[in-house]
């Protein structure tokens, strides 16, 4: 390995989690769902992992599957798995999993949302201005 040349910068990444990641949320899962909806799915799944409820998105909730598993996979790795496949988010907050779209279509309804009920909205650390 070449050292650096003196003022060069260097780089650091860090990748890290927001929760404790030793716990019944890392132990593998076995099981399986039929004719199901993903939140139907979550919920049993967070049942087993310990976790008191799951938020999930009203566009993921209704997803309706005639099978879904969990294959010796953990709660994190299961929901990490299901929103990359779904092009969304997965969080978990304290006792609460959440599942959501990420990106500006997410934030976008966030943000109409808010004009409806008048308020400004930052999600995301963006504003929405009242129109």
């Amino acid at each position: 390995m070449q050292r650096p040349a003196r003022g060069q910068d260097r780089l650091l990444t860090v990748s890290c989690k927001g929760f404790d990641s030793r716990g019944k949320t890392k132990e593998p899962q076995d099981f399986h769902k039929d004719d199901a909806t993903l939140k139907d799915f979550l919920e049993e799944s967070a049942k087993r992992a310990g976790l008191k409820s799951v938020r999930v998105d009203a566009d993921f909730a209704q997803i309706k599957r005639a099978y879904w598993s969990a294959d010796a996979e953990s709660f994190i790795h299961l929901g990490e798995r299901i929103a990359r496949e779904l092009g969304g988010t997965f969080k978990i907050r304290g006792d609460t999993a959440v599942a959501r779209r990420s990106g500006f279509a997410c934030w976008r309804r966030h943000a109409d949302r808010a004009r409806r009920l008048g308020r400004q909205s930052t999600v995301g650390g963006h504003r929405a201005v009242r129109g």
